[in-house]
């Protein structure tokens, strides 16, 4: 090994960063000493960038970054007892922020290279334009991630209607994905979180009548993009782990997940009662939308419907509780809330009649069998309950000859 800079050459570093010079702290490995020379020269010689170490023996490599922690890390592939795919893994394990540039007199690992995450992947010799493309490439990244606009704390996805982020103490923000199937694989393997799905079953989802080397290569270019979007939206907590080549698993690690949480809310609700309905309505409230609701995935339908049907149970309990407790106010309002979210449950229309009649306000009697009627037969080809047509038509006999 090359000796790494010593530590008042670093504290240096330090307080430039300090002084809002950000300089890139970069390692690099190689089994030819040679190699490690030139490279260690050109990069110096474009600016923004300290070679902070430079290795022979990768496993000292993986010991000394974990001591260092470097923004990156330029590795040669074809190395002996070790090779730089493996370095690189175990380093990405250790600093799961750092960057990764494969160094190599080889083209047939760059597909693998780029699963992994990597960054660049650089063809020996190396040219200085093409290795200044590499270091603005990283700088960029470096800057979005300095630039988070004050983001603290554990970031929540959201999967309410939306794929969003949301720090606390920010407005969530809707994910951009470079793609809709990208957007679709990362929703499929948080759907599986924490189960291997093989590669077979995704390219079957996502690309079926393609041919198997064209939709492997978009596969392998999706997780790309995925892990890219995970950097740019600063959710480094969520890994996309490859299986043996043989499939991808989803772990959220300390990441939120609202529809986890929420459902977790409602599993560990108190019983029902004058000093806990207030915890019902605030669980009701954080519903903000179906499960991926914005999309027509087939396969989170049934997940989809599960979870509205858990918010339903709790918000009839609830107008149930206020019906009992003659709190007519607070029932319709509930009532109307199941309504909102679930316009097709006609049994939300019914009590609200009843209700409203118990009021003594007919126009909303009138307005809420109107509009059950309107919306059966606008979506659903067909008329509402028989029973409630003849509670209406009962209903108004007895208003007029009141």
């Amino acid at each position: 090994m090359i000796r790494p800079l010593n530590s008042k050459i670093i504290y240096f570093l330090r307080i430039k960063e300090k002084m809002g010079v950000f300089v890139l702290r970069v390692i690099l490995i190689d089994d030819e000493r040679l190699a490690l020379q030139q490279l260690k020269m050109m990069l110096e010689m474009i600016g923004g960038v300290e070679v902070i170490a430079t290795y022979q023996d990768p496993a000292e490599a993986v010991r000394g970054a974990k001591q260092l922690s470097p923004d990156a890390a330029f590795i040669d592939i074809q190395m002996p007892e070790i090779n730089g795919i493996d370095v690189s893994l175990q380093l990405q394990e250790a600093i799961p922020k750092i960057e990764i540039v494969f160094v190599t007199a080889f083209d047939q690992y760059a597909v693998r290279a780029f699963d992994l995450n990597a960054i660049d992947y650089i063809l020996k010799p190396v040219q200085k334009h093409r290795l200044e493309q590499t270091v603005a490439r990283i700088q960029k990244r470096k800057d979005l991630e300095r630039g988070k606009g004050g983001r603290v704390g554990v970031p929540r996805l959201c999967f309410m209607n939306n794929i969003k982020v949301h720090w606390p103490g920010q407005s969530p923000e809707i994910i951009k994905w470079r793609t809709g199937k990208t957007r679709e694989l990362f929703a499929y393997l948080f759907h599986h979180r924490n189960r291997t799905i093989n590669n077979e079953s995704l390219l079957d989802l996502l690309w079926p009548e393609m041919d198997e080397e064209k939709s492997i290569q978009l596969l392998y270019n999706s997780i790309y993009h995925i892990r890219r979007a995970l950097k740019q939206y600063g959710i480094e907590g969520v890994s996309l782990k490859s299986v043996l080549s043989e499939g991808y698993m989803m772990d959220l690690n300390a990441v939120k997940a609202d529809v986890i949480e929420w459902e977790n809310e409602v599993r560990t609700l108190p019983p029902l009662g004058v000093s806990t309905y207030k915890e019902y309505e605030r669980v009701l409230d954080l519903y903000t939308g179906d499960y991926l609701g914005d999309s027509d995935y087939v396969w989170a339908e049934q997940e989809r419907q599960r979870l509205r049907q858990l918010w339903s149970d709790c918000a009839f309990s609830l107008g149930e509780f206020f019906i009992k407790k003659g709190w007519i106010t607070e029932a319709i309002r509930v009532y109307h809330q199941i309504q909102r979210h679930d316009p097709a449950n006609e049994q939300s229309y019914f009590t609200l009649m009843k209700l409203y009649a118990a009021l003594g306000n007919t126009d909303a009697v009138k307005k809420q069998y109107h509009a059950v009627t309107q919306y059966f037969i606008k979506e659903l080809d067909a008329a509402p309950g028989e029973h409630i047509t003849e509670w209406y038509q009962r209903w108004l006999e007895n208003v007029h000859s009141s």
